[in-house]
Protein backbone atom coordinates (compact mmCIF):
# COMPACT_ATOMS: atom_id res chain seq x y z
CA UNK A 1 0.00 0.00 0.00
CA UNK A 2 1.22 3.49 -0.73
CA UNK A 3 1.12 6.31 1.85
CA UNK A 4 -1.83 8.08 0.24
CA UNK A 5 -3.97 4.92 0.31
CA UNK A 6 -2.97 4.29 3.91
CA UNK A 7 -3.78 7.88 4.93
CA UNK A 8 -7.17 7.68 3.19
CA UNK A 9 -7.99 4.40 4.94
CA UNK A 10 -7.04 5.80 8.34
CA UNK A 11 -8.97 9.01 7.66
CA UNK A 12 -12.15 7.09 6.79
CA UNK A 13 -11.91 4.89 9.87
CA UNK A 14 -11.15 7.69 12.31
CA UNK A 15 -13.75 10.03 10.83
CA UNK A 16 -16.35 7.28 11.03
CA UNK A 17 -15.30 6.79 14.65
CA UNK A 18 -16.01 10.49 15.36
CA UNK A 19 -12.34 11.31 15.99
CA UNK A 20 -10.88 14.75 15.32
CA UNK A 21 -7.85 14.34 13.09
CA UNK A 22 -4.60 16.29 13.02
CA UNK A 23 -3.63 15.69 9.41
CA UNK A 24 0.10 16.10 10.15
CA UNK A 25 -0.26 13.20 12.60
CA UNK A 26 -2.15 11.21 9.99
CA UNK A 27 0.73 11.71 7.55
CA UNK A 28 3.26 10.58 10.17
CA UNK A 29 1.23 7.47 10.93
CA UNK A 30 1.00 6.65 7.22
CA UNK A 31 4.77 7.02 6.78
CA UNK A 32 5.43 4.83 9.83
CA UNK A 33 3.56 1.93 8.19
CA UNK A 34 6.22 1.74 5.42
CA UNK A 35 3.87 -0.37 3.30
CA UNK A 36 3.59 -3.29 5.73
CA UNK A 37 0.07 -4.65 6.28
CA UNK A 38 0.87 -5.76 9.84
CA UNK A 39 2.21 -2.29 10.69
CA UNK A 40 -0.94 -0.73 9.19
CA UNK A 41 -3.12 -2.87 11.45
CA UNK A 42 -0.96 -2.44 14.55
CA UNK A 43 -0.58 1.33 14.24
CA UNK A 44 -4.29 1.71 13.46
CA UNK A 45 -5.21 -0.41 16.49
CA UNK A 46 -3.08 1.59 18.91
CA UNK A 47 -4.09 4.96 17.46
CA UNK A 48 -7.75 3.99 17.85
CA UNK A 49 -7.18 2.77 21.39
CA UNK A 50 -5.20 5.81 22.52
CA UNK A 51 -7.62 8.29 20.91
CA UNK A 52 -10.68 6.73 22.55
CA UNK A 53 -10.87 9.02 25.58
CA UNK A 54 -10.60 12.46 23.93
CA UNK A 55 -11.71 11.35 20.45
CA UNK A 56 -8.68 13.10 18.96
CA UNK A 57 -5.90 11.87 16.76
CA UNK A 58 -3.16 14.24 17.95
CA UNK A 59 0.58 14.38 18.61
CA UNK A 60 0.30 12.67 22.01
CA UNK A 61 -1.69 9.80 20.48
CA UNK A 62 0.97 9.50 17.78
CA UNK A 63 3.78 9.27 20.36
CA UNK A 64 1.93 6.61 22.36
CA UNK A 65 1.02 4.71 19.21
CA UNK A 66 4.53 4.55 17.79
CA UNK A 67 6.00 3.61 21.16
CA UNK A 68 3.45 0.79 21.64
CA UNK A 69 3.82 -0.48 18.06
CA UNK A 70 7.59 -0.73 18.47
CA UNK A 71 7.23 -2.68 21.73
CA UNK A 72 5.45 -5.58 20.12
CA UNK A 73 2.21 -7.54 20.37
CA UNK A 74 -0.70 -6.02 22.16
Amino acid sequence: MDEKTIANSYEKAFTKGKREIDFMVLDEMSRAVKGYAYAFQTIGYYAWRFSRELLQLNEEVLKQTIRAAKKGPF
